[in-house]
C-alpha cells in the first residue's frame, strides 16, 4: 500500500484520490539527519506535529530542480545517455516548497538558479557575437539600386546634408548662406559635396576642391567604394563642419567682437558717465585673452585676481574654471616681495605711513586694542625666517600672539599694527611692548588716545604697570591723555558669567534698586530658567531667545557674547514683567540693558530703527545717555558696599572703570576735538575678534592657528587693503607687490662680528656624508637649472646620475641625481657651523631671532667668512 502524504490539505495516495486518477504518487521519507529533518518539519505547515518513521512528503511538495527523474549512464562506446530512473531521487538541499492546496503565502517562490560564471560569458559571448553578424549583414549596400532606395534613411540625423539624385548618381552637399549687418543674404555657397555614382564610387570636393585618395584612407581600404552603411555616415559626419572660409573659425568672430567693443570702450573716457564702464573693462580682458596664445594678465586683472585670492582660495579655484586668471603660484610668485613679518619694524612703518596718507585728521584719532589669540606651539622656515619662536623668550616656542590693532574713534578705519608671538607673557612685557606700539604708530602721523583690552589679570597688572591711574600722558603729544580701558564685550559677558557662578541654588544677585539706592532687590537668574521650562515646548513663546544652551552653557560657550544678550534682552525683560514675582529679577535686566545699549552703539541710525533712546550716539554732556551712565556708576558704587551677592571684584572694578572713562573720553572728544558725536561702541574689541576669526577663516577653518600662519593671513588681509588703493589709484601695482622688499645690511650682521675674526676658531660641522651629499647635491641641481654654463656645472658638481659608493645616496637617486663638488660641500660645512654655533650659544640665539631675513643672515656671514678664507 502507498504511503500517504502527511502535508495539510494534500490527498496524494488517499484511497479516495486513487479511484479517482487509478495512479499513485511517488512520495519520498523525511530525512534521517536531524538538521535537515527539522528544516522539513518548520517547512511544513502544519502545528505540533512529529514526523514518525513511516512519515513521508509526495513529489508534489517539491519543486522541478529538487527531484531527479533521470540518471546519466555511460556506454561502453563511450556514449553517455539519460536513463529514467523508477524511483525518483531528491537532491540534498530539496526541502517542500509547493502547498497547493493551503494558502498562497505558504509556498516559497524559487530563486532561479544562478548559472555558473563560465556558462554565462559564453552565453553573454555568443549573444554579442550574433549582434555582430546581425549588424554586419544589416550594414552590407547591396548594390546601387539598394543605396539610392535606402540612403534617406540614413541621412534623418543629418539634417545638415541635403540630397539630389541624378542619372548618374546621387550628391549630398552642405550649403552655408552668409548675411550682412542688415540681413540681406550675400552669397549662397557650398561647403562640401559628396558624389555616390552608379558603381558606389565616391568623390568628395570641400570649397570646390577633390579631397585626394591619400586623404580618405581612414575610411577606405582598396578603392573609393562604398560597401557599408557606415561608411556612408561616417563619411558625412567628418566633413559636415567643414570650415569653407576664415569667418566660419570661432576666433575670426572673437576677433571682430573684441575690435568692436574696444572701439566702444575707447569712447568712454574718464567724462563719460556709463555706469557699466567697469563690466566692459572685464569682457575686454578676457576676450583679448581668449584670443592671445599665451596669457599676458593686465594689472585690472591681476588686482581682481589678487583680491578673490586673499580673501579664499577655495573661491578663486572655482573662478579659474570660468574665467581667464593666473595660476595661484604666480600670484604667490608676484606676491613675494610682499612680507609680513614679527620683528620687522621698517616694512610696518611703511605701511602704517601709506595707510595714514589717505585719511582725514579726524580720522588718525585712534584707539589701540590689544588681545591675545592661541596658537598651535610650531616652529617653521618661511620666506627666509624662523618662525614660531616667542619674541620674550627668543629661544621658546610661541603660545601666543599678542595683536595690536588700531580703529579709528571717529571713523572705520581699522588695521592691525603689530604680531607679538609671546610664551607666558608678563604685564611688564606687555607695556614695553604696547609704548613702542604707540610710538611707531604716533610716527606714522595717526594719534592713539585710547588702549582698549579685556580685564583678564594680565591686561590688569599691564595697567598698574603703565600708569596708576585711569589716564597718561601721550608720549607724543603732551597735551594728549590716553585713555585706558576695558572692552565692553568682555565685560557684559563677564556680568552674566558671575551671575551663573551665584553659588546659591537661585543664583541670587543682591543689588540697590536703581531709583532708591536705599532700597534692595533680589535678581534670581532662577527665575529666567523657571519661566524657560515653562515655555520650552510651547510654539509661539513671549521669552523666544531663551534657549537651554544660554541657561546652561558651558565653558566655552560662555565666551559667546550672544547668550549673554540671549539673558538680557528685550523679550526676555518684557516676559518676566508679567509676572508680578519676577519683576525685581526684570529690574536687574533692564539696568544692564540700558548700559549694554548705551556702549554698544555702532551707528547712528540704529537707536532710530529701534526706537530705542539708548541706542544713538552721543552728542553732548547733557545727553540723557551720559547722565544714565554717571547714576550708573552711583549705583554701582552703592552696588558694592552691600558685600554680598554680587559682583566680583575684578568684574565690578572693570565695569566701574570702564564706564568712568567712557565719560571722561565723551568729554574730551565733544568739547577738547570738537566732534559731533561719539559712538561708544568704539570701546570695544570686536574689531580684533573679527580679524582672529578670519585668520582661522583663511588657514582652513582651523581654532588653533600657528604663527606661521596668522603671518600668513595677515599678509593677505594687507595685501587686499593695498589691492583697494591700486583699485583708487593712490598706489601702483608694481609697488603695492613690492611695498616692504628688505635686505639685509651690514648693521644687521654686526652682532655676529665675532665670527668673522680671524682669531676666531670655528668649530666645524662635520655632517653625515650620505646627508651631505644629498643636500648639497639639490643645490647645485637648483641652481644649475637657471645656468647654461659648462666651468659653472663643473664647479658645482662632478657628475651626476653616477654611483657614490654610499649605499643610502646611491639608493635614492636612481640615476638621477646630481653628485656634489667638494667646493659646494666645503661652502655647505661653513654654513652649517655659523648656524650651529649661533644656535648653541644662547646670548647670540637671542639675537639672531629678534632680526628678520634669518636666511640671508646666514648667507652674508658665510660669504664674508669666506671672503676671509680666500675661498674666491
Amino acid at each position: 500500500m502507498p504511503r500517504r502524504c502527511y502535508v495539510p490539505a494534500c490527498k496524494s495516495n488517499y484511497d479516495s484520490e486513487i479511484k479517482k486518477t487509478n495512479t499513485t504518487v511517488t512520495t519520498f521519507s523525511f530525512p534521517k539527519d536531524p538538521a535537515r529533518k527539522n528544516v522539513w518539519i518548520r517547512a511544513i505547515p502544519r502545528k505540533d506535529w512529529t514526523p514518525s518513521a513511516t512519515s513521508a512528503v509526495c513529489i508534489n511538495h517539491f519543486n522541478d530542480r529538487h527531484v531527479v527523474k533521470y540518471q546519466v549512464c555511460v556506454k561502453p562506446n563511450g556514449e553517455r545517455q539519460q536513463v529514467l530512473l523508477k524511483y525518483p531521487k531528491l537532491t540534498k538541499d530539496a526541502v517542500p516548497q509547493i502547498f497547493k492546496n493551503l494558502p498562497g503565502y505558504l509556498s516559497v517562490d524559487l530563486v532561479p538558479e544562478r548559472k555558473d560564471p563560465e556558462q554565462r560569458r559564453i552565453q553573454l559571448e555568443k549573444q554579442h557575437a550574433a549582434k555582430i553578424e546581425q549588424f554586419l549583414l544589416s550594414d552590407n549596400i547591396n548594390g546601387y539600386d539598394n543605396f539610392v532606395n535606402n540612403f534617406k534613411n540614413h541621412l534623418q540625423n543629418l539634417s545638415e546634408w541635403s540630397f539630389k539624385v541624378v542619372e548618374d548618381g546621387v550628391w549630398c552637399y552642405v550649403l552655408n548662406i552668409d548675411h550682412q549687418t542688415d540681413c540681406e543674404i550675400q552669397e549662397l555657397t557650398v561647403v562640401c559635396s559628396v558624389n555616390i555614382r552608379n558603381d558606389l564610387g565616391v568623390k568628395v570636393f570641400v570649397k570646390g576642391n577633390e579631397i585626394s585618395y591619400n586623404d580618405l584612407r581612414w575610411l577606405f581600404t582598396g578603392t573609393l567604394k562604398l560597401t557599408k552603411w557606415s561608411q556612408f555616415e561616417n563619411l558625412l559626419l567628418r566633413y559636415k563642419n567643414v570650415p569653407h572660409r576664415e569667418d566660419t573659425v570661432p576666433e575670426h568672430y572673437i576677433n571682430k567682437a573684441y575690435i568692436f567693443l574696444e572701439k566702444a570702450h575707447a569712447l568712454l573716457n574718464d567724462d563719460h558717465e556709463y555706469k557699466y564702464k567697469k563690466y566692459l573693462d572685464s569682457i575686454l580682458q578676457q576676450l583679448k585673452m581668449l584670443c592671445q596664445k599665451k596669457s599676458k594678465y593686465s594689472s585690472s586683472v591681476l588686482l581682481f585676481a589678487f583680491m578673490i585670492y586673499s580673501q579664499s582660495v577655495p573661491a578663486y579655484n572655482i573662478l579659474r574654471d570660468y574665467f581667464f586668471l593666473p595660476h595661484k603660484r604666480y600670484l604667490q610668485q608676484l606676491s613675494s616681495g610682499f612680507n609680513v613679518s614679527t620683528n620687522d619694524s621698517t616694512s610696518t612703518t611703511h605701511y602704517i605711513e601709506h595707510l595714514a596718507s589717505h585719511l582725514t585728521e579726524r580720522e588718525k584719532y585712534v584707539a589701540l586694542l590689544i588681545d591675545e589669540i592661541y596658537v598651535h606651539s610650531h616652529i617653521s622656515f618661511k620666506n627666509n625666517n624662523i618662525v614660531g619662536m616667542a619674541e620674550n623668550h627668543p629661544t621658546q616656542a610661541a603660545k601666543t600672539v599678542v595683536t595690536f590693532m588700531i580703529t579709528a574713534v571717529f571713523g572705520n578705519f581699522k588695521e592691525v599694527v603689530r604680531l607679538y608671538p609671546v610664551n607666558n607673557l608678563t604685564g611688564e612685557e606687555l607695556k614695553h611692548a604696547a609704548l613702542e606700539t604707540i610710538n611707531v604708530v604716533q610716527k606714522c602721523d595717526f594719534k592713539v588716545i585710547l588702549i582698549i583690552t579685556d580685564n583678564n589679570r594680565l591686561n590688569q597688572n599691564f595697567f598698574k604697570n603703565l600708569v596708576s591711574g585711569d589716564t597718561f600722558c601721550n608720549p607724543l603729544h603732551s597735551n594728549m591723555p590716553i585713555f585706558l580701558t576695558y572692552d565692553f564685550v568682555h565685560l557684559f559677558k563677564n556680568i552674566y558669567n558671575n551671575w551663573l557662578n551665584r553659588k546659591d541654588n537661585l543664583k541670587t544677585f543682591t543689588y540697590p534698586d536703581f531709583n532708591n539706592f536705599e532700597h534692595v532687590k533680589q535678581a534670581r537668574l532662577e527665575h529666567i530658567r523657571i519661566f524657560y521650562n515653562q515655555e520650552k515646548e510651547l510654539m509661539v513663546k513671549k521669552a523666544f531667545k531663551l534657549n537651554r544652551k544660554t541657561l546652561y552653557p558651558n565653558n566655552f560657550e560662555r565666551q559667546n557674547v550672544k547668550l549673554s544678550d540671549n539673558v538680557f534682552h528685550d523679550t526676555t525683560i518684557a516676559a518676566l514683567k508679567t509676572i508680578p514675582a519676577y519683576h525685581e529679577t526684570a529690574d536687574f535686566l533692564q539696568i544692564i540693558r540700558n548700559w549694554w545699549d548705551i556702549v554698544n552703539t555702532k551707528n547712528i541710525v540704529k537707536g532710530i530703527a529701534k526706537r530705542n533712546r539708548f541706542s544713538g550716539p552721543i552728542h553732548s554732556m547733557d545727553d540723557e545717555k551720559i547722565q544714565f551712565l554717571k547714576k550708573f556708576l552711583l549705583w554701582l558704587e552703592k552696588w558694592s558696599t552691600l558685600n554680598k551677592d554680587g559682583l566680583s571684584k575684578d568684574t565690578a572694578s572693570a565695569l566701574f572703570r570702564s564706564t568712568s572713562i567712557l565719560l571722561k573720553f565723551a568729554e574730551y572728544s565733544l568739547t577738547t576735538l570738537k566732534v559731533n558725536y561719539i559712538l561708544p561702541e568704539k570701546c570695544e574689541t570686536d574689531n580684533l575678534e573679527e580679524r582672529f576669526g578670519l585668520y582661522r577663516r583663511l588657514s582652513g577653518s582651523n581654532y588653533h592657528v600657528s604663527v606661521r600662519q596668522i603671518l600668513e593671513s595677515e599678509k593677505k588681509c594687507r595685501l587686499r587693503r593695498l589691492f583697494q588703493s591700486v583699485g583708487a589709484g593712490t598706489i601702483s601695482l608694481k609697488d603695492a607687490l613690492n611695498y616692504d622688499v628688505s635686505e639685509v645690511s651690514d648693521e644687521d650682521i654686526s652682532d655676529f662680528a665675532v665670527i668673522l675674526e680671524d682669531s676666531f676658531h670655528l668649530e666645524e660641522v662635520v655632517p653625515d656624508e650620505a646627508v651631505q651629499n644629498y643636500i648639497c647635491g639639490y643645490v647645485s641641481h637648483s641652481v644649475l637649472k637657471s645656468l647654461s654654463c659648462s666651468l659653472c656645472e663643473q664647479l658645482l658638481r662632478v657628475g651626476k646620475g653616477c654611483g657614490t659608493g654610499d649605499v643610502y645616496f646611491d639608493h635614492l637617486q636612481r640615476g638621477g641625481l646630481s653628485v656634489p663638488s667638494h667646493e659646494i660641500k666645503y661652502v655647505f660645512n661653513q654654513m652649517a657651523s655659523i648656524f650651529q654655533f649661533i644656535i648653541t650659544s644662547e646670548d647670540y640665539e637671542k639675537k639672531f631671532f629678534q632680526y628678520s631675513n634669518h636666511k640671508n643672515i646666514i648667507t652674508k656671514l658665510t660669504m664674508r667668512r669666506l671672503q676671509e678664507n680666500d675661498f674666491f
